[in-house]
């Protein structure tokens, strides 16, 4: 959980227990699954798309925020690359 961009006691707690649980395999793996999906196979455009997708959302909702967390965020319009 994340409450103004950080990590609440409460994420970090059900963290804890994901990572300890044992299941963290199963769920890295269809994490990976779905980015290789949205990257039609290729892992890297997945994640770039899954981050980009992550950034417009938290836009939508009043947050523009970097993930610095500087509060600067790059100008969409000027990448040389487009999706």
């Amino acid at each position: 959980m994340m409450s103004g961009g950080r990590v609440t006691a409460e994420g970090r707690a059900m963290m804890e227990q994901l990572m300890q649980s044992g299941k963290i395999a199963e769920v890295l793996t269809g994490m990976m699954t779905m980015v290789r999906n949205m990257g039609g196979g290729d892992s890297m455009t997945g994640m770039v798309r899954m981050m980009k997708m992550g950034s417009i959302q938290r836009a939508s909702s009043g947050r523009r925020r970097s993930a610095s967390g500087t509060g600067r965020v790059p100008n969409p319009g000027r990448s040389s690359r487009s999706w």
